[in-house]
């Protein structure tokens, strides 16, 4: 499928989710102001007013989840084919989704750059998974303590991901580790 039509079918498809749950939470909203006893102008102005923007906000919060569905499973597809340049694109789109939404030093955000760096390494952008890899370290040690094994682990993957990027040697024993895992 094409780029531009998946992307019409996840708006299409988040919108009508999101559209529809709008709908359902404004429906009990409206019901909630009958019991009370509100005024038929207040259904009047609370559907103008909040009610529009929760609809978008709705819709909006639909497509999101459908796109990061279709980005996981993008990215899983791949992974599986071992199309790292493929795939690097689609796990730094979801590794912006994991830093916004468990957060910055969540467990899952921190395998995720994990995986990042492990593709961009397989790739030879050294530079640019050791920026990923300093980010790790940061997150790690506000997480388990700058002396925990993980982070001290994570210092060292940034180390040698630096040297890689400055020496050949270095980037060819990277190389080489990167097509023994698997």
């Amino acid at each position: 499928m094409g780029e531009r039509r998946r992307k019409a079918v996840e708006n299409v498809v988040g919108g009508a989710l999101g559209f529809a749950v709008g709908v359902v939470v404004m429906g009990l909203g409206m019901k909630a102001l009958e019991a009370v006893g509100a005024d038929p102008l207040v259904f009047v102005v609370v559907l103008a007013t909040a009610g529009g923007g929760f609809a978008y906000g709705c819709v909006q919060a639909g497509i999101a989840a459908v796109e990061a569905v279709s980005l996981y499973d993008r990215a899983r597809r791949h992974l599986r084919a071992g199309r790292w340049e493929e795939l690097a694109p689609l796990l730094r789109r979801l590794l912006e989704w994991d830093e916004l939404f468990p957060g910055f030093d969540h467990p899952r955000t921190v395998t995720r750059r994990r995986a990042l760096i492990s593709v961009l390494a397989r790739l030879d952008r050294f530079a640019e998974a050791g920026l990923i890899a300093e980010r790790n370290i940061g997150s790690l040690s506000r997480r388990l303590g700058a002396t925990h094994p993980d982070t001290a682990e994570a210092r060292d993957v940034a180390r040698l991901l630096r040297e890689a990027a400055l020496d050949p040697s270095v980037a060819e024993v990277v190389r080489e580790a990167m097509r023994a895992r698997t």
